[in-house]
């Protein structure tokens, strides 16, 4: 029973890492502006577009740490609350990420 519990841990880590690969690919498939003429606005909107793109897939990769680290604890203590520990930093780092996506867009709507 352990064995299935530990192998939906791990298929659900998965589909999180690939889901956030798919949302950074859509964030990154916007057309970088010609340098020449880029504003302000667009210099910030680029800039965190990057920057969240990366942080999603290290908050990604941290998750599906966690959880490898969570399956292979064998009771440990030590192991477990580490783990649960990278859990919780990951999915704060993806709140932030999302909260600021909201932040910007309310400051600038286009």
């Amino acid at each position: 029973m352990k064995i299935g519990k530990k192998i939906k841990r791990f298929s659900f880590s998965v589909l999180v890492l690939f889901s956030s690969f798919f949302w950074a690919e859509k964030v990154l498939a916007n057309e970088t502006p010609d340098p020449t003429t880029i504003d302000f606005n667009t210099f910030i909107e680029t800039l965190y577009n990057y920057i969240a793109s990366f942080t999603i897939v290290v908050a990604a990769l941290l998750l599906v740490f966690a959880a490898y680290l969570y399956m292979t604890s064998s009771g440990d203590a030590k192991k477990i609350s580490q783990a649960k520990g990278y859990i919780y930093d990951s999915i704060i780092a993806l709140v932030i990420v999302m909260l600021a996506f909201v932040f910007f867009r309310i400051i600038n709507p286009q």
